[in-house]
């Protein structure tokens, strides 16, 4: 059976959501942009059953959200020009992809080496890693292929047999996803167009005296 927690939740339900969480528990809640799928980042269990779940191909990365305090143990010390992107543009719907440290796990890397992770500015992601203290997995709550979800019921429709707890903080913003921008690369490349629009970044961080090119796929969307 499915556990559904409305938000705000009380004691008892951050118990639950702790619980959950620290079991290998799929929790289902908000962010800025869509609902997100997801739970304990720092498990591999977890990371096979959202796999599963989602049925997405285990080429593709999934991306991590945390704060501040958990980036600093996933990547390595950041430059100069990524630390400005960083203070530039989250908290917020960005997607960065760093250089990972040592401890960050092998499983989170994608194909180029890189970890992506969110810095969201939604209040219920940002109470969630205050509460668990672990990176959380922030994947889109939906079937691979399949357009991301702003509603939890929506989630629940088509997902229902797939996560163990779902958190109802209303319906979120939608529209588009979370910009992706690889700072792995030199120059820097945006990966993805998303709230944030790529040619914004792009402009903001050349006035700034960094070079940002756009992926083949962001300059065709945007033909």
């Amino acid at each position: 059976m499915i556990d559904q927690i409305f938000y705000p939740w009380n004691t008892q339900q951050e118990n639950t959501i702790k619980e959950c969480i620290f079991s290998d528990g799929i929790v289902v809640f908000p962010t800025e942009t869509f609902y997100a799928i997801g739970g304990n980042a720092l498990s591999f269990a977890l990371h096979q059953k959202i796999y599963q779940s989602k049925g997405r191909n285990q080429n593709q990365p999934l991306l991590s959200l945390v704060n501040l305090e958990m980036m600093a143990s996933l990547v390595t010390k950041l430059s100069k020009e990524i630390s400005q992107v960083v203070e530039t543009f989250w908290p917020g719907p960005l997607t960065i992809v760093f250089p990972p440290s040592k401890k960050a796990p092998k499983y989170l890397l994608g194909p180029t080496g890189g970890i992506a992770l969110r810095y969201s500015k939604h209040p219920i992601v940002e109470e969630l890693l205050s509460l668990v203290k672990c990176p959380l997995i922030g994947t889109s709550a939906n079937q691979s292929g399949q357009p991301p979800f702003n509603k939890a019921n929506e989630v629940f429709r088509q997902l229902g047999n797939h996560f163990d707890l779902l958190i109802d903080g209303g319906e979120t913003a939608g529209s588009t996803p979370s910009t992706i921008i690889d700072v792995t690369r030199s120059p820097f490349q945006i990966l993805r167009n998303g709230v944030l629009p790529a040619t914004q970044i792009q402009q903001t961080l050349l006035n700034m005296g960094i070079e940002v090119n756009l992926s083949s796929s962001v300059l065709n969307r945007n033909n």
